[in-house]
């Protein structure tokens, strides 16, 4: 991919070529993202399950959306603060504050 930026063991480790200005920092944080885009991902296993098109999201603290999967439309969300929306799978533009 273009425009990425991965700090830490295994950041954005699975990244392709179709993966595009994401910013993810922390030891596993986007560990399987393959091809989503626009992500700004900062804390220990943020993201950790993202794996296909999760895009235009944000999540701060470890383990924030740790188990977001792209294998439907996931887009637009935030999550701010440890384990913040930890068990969320699927969904578009929601917010989680904790």
């Amino acid at each position: 991919g273009n425009y990425n930026v991965a700090v830490g063991k295994h950041a954005g480790y699975s990244l392709q070529v179709a993966a595009n200005s994401n910013t993810i920092v922390g030891t596993s944080s986007c560990n399987v993202l393959k091809t989503g885009y626009s992500n700004a991902v900062l804390g220990y296993a943020a993201m950790y399950t993202a794996n296909n098109d999760e895009s235009r999201t944000v999540a701060v603290g470890a383990a924030a959306l740790y188990s977001m999967d792209g294998d439907v439309t996931v887009t637009q969300n935030t999550a701010i603060g440890y384990a913040t929306g930890y068990y969320i799978s699927t969904g578009v533009s929601n917010t989680h504050l904790g």
